[in-house]
């Protein structure tokens, strides 16, 4: 009897190591204020056994109250309770100290943790639309404004809240693009008068996406503002926060840029704000600070960015679409400008010298500009030498780095050059703005990472991708590493080669001391870069795909968790187990036969060539796994490494992570992978 305990125990465990990672698509309400007690319910896929959630920051706590409950109803009307699925409700409590700002909310079982979603700590009062509300049409009378509305879009129908609203006030409605969940829900936002007609006058900006609504009330009186799915039909995930009231709301401003460590006047443009001049310091402060600065408690469009730069700035001279006007630079030199002439293209000039490489970059979508900037440099005779676009293709690639041009030049000759900046679509109007740089390398390098939540094995590892963007030429070796790391947390791999624009590495515990709660991270790459060290962070992302275009999100920080549960694989070089591979920390592979990895794995190692397919997981080229061998041991295998002679030659080295997965599956998804080490070819 106690064996089949035993049996059944060792079964559960292994079941419960292949089971997929839970998926979390939404939080409702997505965000609450300080000082405030309030239910959340969250949802998704794989939550069955949801023990937790996490909140990121201080002072906001979660606890689990139970499965979330529906009710149907017979036809005679009786009501019928059940737990819905995948569904579940926690009681949220946020402290009087905790700093309003977005955070990012996990879920987790007893063993894994899920990707996070966006939840938002706000100072508006909040109104909510109950669980249980499942009606096509809801209409809500507010009793006062400003508010932050939450909801969410059920079926083909509306959400309709009426509120009163007096001549001369200057209304907005702000879809939070931020606590959107991701995906393809977009709320569509619409005001109309007391008779349901829609109002005119409004101004709508970024429609597509997250809608945000201007509009001067002409008389006074009540009014109605309907939220309904932009496309398709509304369900549990399409959740919103709208604010609405006579807010502040930033639109632009004017430069869109500085030098770093400059200070400068800028002109805001929006509504409601309490000064449209700001001065700005920008010594000692990034982007982001910037944009604070300049904001204060004033929203701000999506997307909206200020741009820092090294090279003096410059403000564009008004005419110079034509190359009689065209406007003269000194190098290097970073220039605000705007397409709002009628014909419909700036022009500049530059003087450089034969053989001289220069890159020319026209930042708009990165600042949160509508324009698409075309890029193009001629010589004195008009020839064009050069010329980029704004990438319209649809890839991972685009949405990590942005689409705005930076176009190479090797000058072909001594003497003067004109760089034409012009639109896409051929537009020119108020608010196409973009920031023109002229000027030499300046080598560097950016970083991204998925997935945004790691589930570490004990004694096994988790595999992470690692995103490298070269700018300006920047042609050297990466290396990646854990900053700080809990106690017997560690990474392998890590390397992005000189040819290589990503990597595959691990992070891993020893199976013996690890935390036991979730846990932060951070991993950051160095590079020598023009005689120092360059550190930069690399950024969690999420990738989700709009009317069938990849975008990408920051997911926030970095978050883990370990468990004695999970599938682990560990690759022997340390003498544990049987031969070839003792004491080794190399792989070492020939070129003509193959070697014999020794694998240890107490779940998975028996069914390694059955029920699961070892896989080679990186490189993705260059060896190839031709058998399985097991042993008289039950949690090790050895697998039959085999270089490719058409990929490898003797001497090349770099790092190996193994992996299984399910047989039959065309995708070959590892479900579970070794650690990442080092091999060489001979």
């Amino acid at each position: 009897m106690m064996r089949i305990f035993l049996l059944l125990g060792c079964l559960a465990c292994a079941l419960t190591g292949l089971a997929a990672d839970p998926e979390l698509n939404y939080v409702y309400p997505a965000g609450g204020r300080p000082e405030s007690e309030f239910e959340i319910e969250v949802g998704g896929a794989v939550l069955q056994e949801v023990v937790q959630a996490v909140v990121s920051g201080a002072g906001v706590k979660a606890t689990l109250l139970g499965p979330a409950r529906t009710v149907t109803y017979t036809k005679k009307g009786r009501p019928v309770p059940a737990v819905a699925p995948n569904r579940f409700r926690f009681k949220v409590v946020v402290e009087k100290w905790a700093a309003p700002g977005v955070r990012s909310l996990r879920v987790a079982t007893a063993y894994r943790l899920s990707d996070p979603v966006r939840f938002e700590i706000g100072t508006l009062p909040e109104v909510s639309e109950a669980f249980t509300n499942q009606a096509f049409n809801t209409e809500i009378a507010l009793k006062a404004l400003p508010v932050c509305l939450n909801g969410r879009v059920n079926g083909v129908g509306a959400d309709r809240y009426r509120f009163q609203a007096a001549k001369g006030m200057t209304l907005v409605a702000f879809a939070e693009a931020r606590a959107l969940p991701r995906g393809a829900f977009h709320p569509a936002l619409s005001l109309t008068d007391a008779a349901g007609k829609p109002c005119e006058g409004v101004t709508v900006y970024d429609a597509s996406t997250a809608p945000v609504l201007v509009f001067e009330v002409p008389q006074d009186g009540v009014y109605g503002l309907e939220v309904k799915a932009a496309t398709g039909v509304g369900g549990d995930a399409c959740v919103y926060r709208v604010k609405l009231g006579e807010l502040p709301l930033v639109t632009g401003f004017s430069p869109m840029g500085a030098q770093e460590g400059e200070s400068l006047n800028v002109r805001l443009a929006g509504c409601n704000l309490a000064q449209k001049r700001v001065r700005l310091f920008t010594g000692g402060k990034n982007s982001e600070l910037c944009l604070e600065t300049l904001a204060a408690d004033a929203l701000v469009l999506p997307g909206l960015r200020f741009d820092l730069a090294e090279e003096p700035d410059a403000e564009e001279q008004e005419p110079n679409d034509a190359s009689a006007g065209a406007q003269t630079l000194g190098l290097p030199c970073v220039v605000n400008g705007e397409l709002d002439q009628a014909g419909g293209r700036d022009l500049y000039r530059f003087s450089g010298t034969a053989g001289d490489v220069l890159y020319v970059e026209a930042r708009a979508e990165a600042l949160g500009s509508p324009l698409q900037p075309v890029v193009t440099v001629r010589d004195s005779r008009g020839a064009a030498v050069a010329g980029g676009s704004f990438n319209t293709n649809n890839t991972v690639q685009a949405a990590m780095q942005g689409r705005d041009p930076a176009v190479r030049v090797t000058l072909p000759e001594t003497g003067t050059f004109e760089v034409e900046v012009a639109d896409l679509q051929g537009r020119s109007a108020d608010g196409l703005r973009y920031r023109l740089r002229v000027g030499p390398p300046r080598p560097d390098f950016r970083l991204w990472m998925t997935p945004a939540s790691l589930n570490v094995p004990a004694d096994g590892s988790a595999l992470a991708t690692v995103y490298l963007q070269r700018i300006h030429g920047f042609d050297g070796e990466v290396r990646v590493t854990l900053d700080y790391p809990p106690l017997s947390i560690a990474c392998e791999g890590g390397v992005i080669a000189s040819n290589a624009t990503m990597c595959k590495m691990t992070v891993s515990t020893d199976g013996v001391r690890f935390p036991h709660t979730v846990f932060g991270l951070s991993l950051t790459g160095a590079a020598p870069v023009g005689g120092r060290v360059v550190k930069r962070t690399a950024v969690p992302l999420d990738f989700y795909r709009v009317a069938e275009r990849v975008e990408a999100q920051s997911a926030g920080e970095l978050s883990a968790k370990a468990s004695v549960s999970l599938r682990a694989l560990r690759i022997e070089l340390t003498g544990k187990s049987p031969a070839p591979l003792p004491l080794q920390t190399v792989v070492a592979v020939p070129l003509q036969t193959a070697v014999r990895v020794p694998v240890f794995s107490p779940t998975l190692a028996p069914q390694v060539g059955k029920l699961y397919e070892p896989v080679v997981v990186w490189p993705p080229k260059g060896f190839v796994i031709q058998g399985v061998q097991h042993t008289n041991k039950e949690d090790y295998v050895f697998l039959l490494l085999k270089a490719d002679g058409a990929v490898m030659r003797a001497g090349d080295a770099g790092r190996l992570i193994l992996g299984c997965a399910k047989a039959g599956d065309t995708n070959r998804t590892a479900v579970a992978v070794t650690q990442s080490v080092p091999f060489v070819v001979r």
